[in-house]
């Protein structure tokens, strides 16, 4: 299973595919495509809008789902309601999946299974979507319970749907394309930016003058207050301290090892730039997610791969002060703390744009790829 996600998702099974069916000419006929698109400015602005729109939803995703944790958390907003958030999924293999899948439990309220979203595509349909997370929290309790490490009520499930940079009307127009009626409760909550004026974010909930509107579910538990009248100020929450998750975009997640291998590394007799296998798992674990181990080894793996495809990345000389068995890397180019916000990032964009374009042209491969070439 891959843990790439985004534009980048499945460029290795692309590169495989490719170099297993192509001879030296073809290749050689590929690498000339390549500089074609690469010197084509109008393509590469396209792509790069692309990526950069991508990039800023995966932003928005983090900030939305980091703003939702903090809020349950102690001293958070959210913290003197009767409900505590017990833990949450990432799918990217499930039908309703990528998605995050915060689950909050109040002893007397029941359960919430709270899909963040900040971004969604025109196919699809968000309330559905919801609906379906009920029903997996729901059938799947026992396994979840056993996961998090707590009880949760079955019958008594409810959804909100967490919008960052989402249009709440694509929600409503949803519930008119969804199929059926026997729908679980469903509240929206919206987070709001701050802006120059000193407004603060808010977390609002989202209401319909449809009393009877199937997105006009309030919960309880004192929750609801909280959101109502024009939402929760959030200008005191500590949201902006988590740094990342172990599942965030490959370029923040490259930006931040930069910066933690330099105080990782401090007084240790360790190049600044190299890091093992071992060391990027250590990396992940203490992201605000915790995975375990075993869960952050193959986004380790997927990572490094990645990074050599885009040469940001090569092994690491005389690699002093590692276990002869470790393989160890290192990212290329020497920085200093201030490089990794303008130059590195600079060049990192660059380096995606051409992976991208080499993963389109395989993936096109033999037949628009090759004619191009031959024009």
């Amino acid at each position: 299973m891959t843990t790439m996600n985004g534009q980048a998702r499945g460029w290795i099974k692309s590169k495989e595919t490719f170099e297993t069916d192509t001879n030296e000419a073809d290749a050689d006929r590929f690498e000339d495509l390549v500089d074609i698109r690469t010197d084509n400015e109008e393509f590469t602005e396209q792509l790069l809008k692309q990526y950069t729109d991508e990039r800023d939803a995966h932003e928005r995703r983090f900030i939305l789902r980091s703003t939702l944790i903090t809020a349950f958390a102690h001293g958070g907003a959210f913290f003197s309601t009767d409900w505590t958030i017990e833990g949450q999924f990432v799918f990217r293999e499930m039908e309703f999946g990528p998605a995050d899948l915060l689950v909050a439990e109040s002893q007397n309220h029941g359960s919430i299974a709270i899909l963040a979203v900040a971004m969604t595509s025109e196919e699809e349909n968000v309330f559905d979507r919801v609906q379906r997370l009920c029903e997996y929290v729901s059938d799947n309790i026992s396994s979840i319970e056993g996961d998090l490490d707590t009880v949760l009520a079955d019958d008594d499930v409810a959804g909100t749907i967490a919008l960052y940079g989402v249009d709440r009307e694509r929600v409503s127009n949803a519930v008119d394309d969804a199929g059926g009626d026997d729908w679980s409760p469903v509240s929206v909550w919206e987070l709001q930016s701050g802006d120059d004026s000193g407004d603060s974010e808010r977390l609002t909930l989202a209401t319909w003058d449809d009393t009877d509107h199937p997105l006009n579910f309030v919960p309880g538990g004192g929750l609801g207050t909280k959101l109502e009248n024009k939402g929760l100020p959030l200008i005191d929450t500590k949201h902006i301290q988590i740094d990342q998750f172990s599942d965030s975009h490959h370029e923040k997640l490259f930006k931040n090892l930069y910066v933690w291998l330099f105080h990782q590394h401090a007084g240790r007799d360790k190049t600044n730039s190299y890091f093992s296998e071992e060391d990027l798992i250590k990396f992940l674990t203490e992201s605000a997610d915790q995975p375990t181990r075993q869960e952050a080894k193959p986004r380790a793996q997927d990572l490094i791969e990645w990074w050599y495809e885009l040469d940001m990345v090569k092994p690491a000389p005389n690699p002093d002060n590692y276990d002869e068995e470790e393989t160890v890397h290192s990212i290329v180019g020497r920085m200093r703390m201030s490089d990794i916000i303008d130059k590195k990032v600079e060049e990192y964009r660059a380096a995606v744009i051409e992976a991208l374009i080499k993963k389109d042209l395989r993936e096109d491969f033999p037949t628009e790829g090759m004619e191009e070439a031959d024009n």
